[in-house]
This record gives C-alpha cells, sequence and structure tokens, in this order.
C-alpha cells in the first residue's frame, strides 16, 4: 500500500520524513496507518468535532 499526499499539480507531499513513511514506495507502515490509524481518528475524532492539535479559543466573558 502507498501511502501519499498530493498538493496542487500532482506534486507529491510529504508531512512525515521520508525515512519513516517514503509516499513513492508501498510499506507495512503505510497499510497500518490507512487500515488500523486513521479511520478511528476520522470517525471518532475530525467528524464529531476534535481536534487534537489545536488548543481552543479561551471564553473569556466581558464583565
Amino acid at each position: 500500500m502507498i501511502l501519499a499526499e498530493f498538493g496542487y499539480g500532482g506534486k507529491i507531499l510529504n508531512s512525515m520524513p521520508t525515512w519513516v513513511l517514503d509516499g513513492t514506495k508501498p510499506s507495512r507502515l503505510a497499510w497500518y496507518l490507512k487500515e488500523k490509524l486513521l479511520p478511528p481518528i476520522y470517525w471518532e475524532g475530525m467528524l464529531k468535532g476534535r481536534e487534537w492539535l489545536a488548543k481552543p479559543e479561551s471564553q473569556q466573558s466581558d464583565k
């Protein structure tokens, strides 16, 4: 399985270092990410409005 990210014009963009995950070659790590890790992150996190990498804005009331 190849897990690749593409930008405009079909250019391959890597969000991970190529020594971890090279988007041009099939790997077991790419399969594991796509099959086991990404679906729960998508279905249980992103679609429910959870974002682990972003800090929520503080809710300060004006009194």
